[in-house]
């Protein structure tokens, strides 16, 4: 007899590799969204990449919060997971026909993966009866949300995506209802942490994988130009893993975690905070794409604007995070970022003409972040004892 899903089982049951392959697939459809902007690299692009990413993200985050609270590992629930990753890879292909007949199949997708998400809270629902209640609410408003998805899907454009928004304030709504009514379950602090971290690098990855690939095909001659846009890009992308990785920001961002309200910081601090970091990122990767395009001469566009706006999110998305985990000002770098937020709007505005200068230009701001960061962990280590827990 199959065994379900046990709320915070033995570990061993969980299987990791089946959660980082999900997540290569979601990453696949996450490159195809950034496509979108790389062609369109206007506020027409941007905006559709917003619309696209967030049931990109939705989907991700409902399995990897799913896969955090509930241990499991039989053929089940693989053959789950393995499905919602066909659904994931379907989406992603959608997006190369999007705008346009992609949306539909788009929509379609999207429910498919939800569908198989609803079912595994039914599953454990019947399974792990001290959770029977959170479960039963995240299937009641996923399978409502699913409702409005498929129901907006055959819709004129304009109707379809207002009835798709509020199938996405419903899901949103789920978490704080259930916070409300009977309180959100807790979260193994270092799994998240973790898989939200690999994520992080794998978009990462995927940014610098495209732009080698670009280089690879578009430039011709290997001369001044396109030589130091690519080590401008790679330097950039060092300085944005280490702006997330540092030691005393991951300490702070886990420590709500291990909280009595750890279920409700998890969603604030992790599914609705780290939106903007991520999508911040994939911006980042498309600017430094146009950047090596028009190094190679292939094509000019808005590299610097693109980037730093990209660069702008992922900021902007970091204090995002320290206020939704009420750090302490003195612990935050919440004004500096301000700061280097403002410079990045000047840097886009009138900032160095040539894709080498102007990702130059927003590597200097990148390694202010980082010794920052570095400024701070000294600055805390030296006030707060050894061996303490950041509460």
């Amino acid at each position: 007899m199959l065994r379900g899903p046990v709320l915070f089982g033995d570990p061993a049951r969980r299987s990791a590799n089946l959660e980082l392959f999900f997540d290569l697939v979601v990453a696949v459809a996450v490159s195809q969204a950034a496509r979108l902007l790389r062609l369109d690299p206007t506020w027409h692009g941007a905006g559709l990449l917003v619309l696209v990413f967030v049931p990109l993200w939705w989907a991700w985050i409902g399995f990897t919060f799913y896969d955090n609270r509930y241990t499991v590992d039989d053929a089940i629930h693989r053959v789950s997971v393995l499905a919602a990753a066909i659904g994931m890879g379907t989406l992603g292909l959608s997006l190369t026909r999007v705008p346009g007949p992609g949306v539909v199949v788009l929509g379609l997708a999207y429910v498919f993966i939800r569908l198989i998400l609803i079912g595994l809270y039914m599953r454990a629902r019947r399974s792990e009866p001290r959770a029977r209640g959170q479960a039963g609410g995240y299937a009641l408003g996923f399978g409502l949300a699913v409702l409005l998805w498929a129901a907006g899907t055959p819709l004129p454009p304009g109707i379809r995506l207002a009835v798709w928004a509020v199938a996405v304030g419903v899901d949103l709504a789920t978490s704080v209802l259930i916070e409300r009514r009977v309180g959100l379950l807790p979260v193994d602090a270092d799994h998240l942490v973790d898989r939200f971290a690999a994520f992080f690098i794998i978009v990462l990855g995927e940014s610098i994988i495209t732009t080698g690939g670009l280089a690879a095909d578009a430039v011709r001659r290997w001369n001044f130009q396109p030589v130091v846009t690519l080590i401008c890009t790679a330097v950039l992308a060092c300085a944005v893993w280490w702006g997330y990785f540092d030691r005393r920001a991951r300490e702070l961002r886990a420590g709500g975690l291990r909280s009595s309200d750890a279920g409700w910081n998890a969603a604030l601090v992790y599914a609705y905070g780290h939106f903007p970091i991520v999508l911040g990122v994939v911006g980042i990767g498309v600017g430094a794409q146009l950047a090596v395009l028009e190094a190679a001469g292939v094509a000019a566009g808005p590299a610097r604007v693109v980037a730093a706006s990209g660069l702008a999110l992922y900021l902007l998305g970091l204090n995002l995070l320290t206020l939704l985990g009420r750090v302490p000002l003195a612990d935050s770098l919440l004004v500096e970022r301000t700061g280097l937020v403002a410079i990045l709007v000047v840097i886009a505005v009138v900032g160095p003409a040539g894709p080498a200068a102007g990702l130059a230009a927003l590597i200097a701001v990148a390694l202010a972040h980082v010794l920052l960061n570095v400024y701070r962990g000294r600055r805390s280590s030296l006030v707060r004892p050894q061996g303490s827990i950041v509460g």
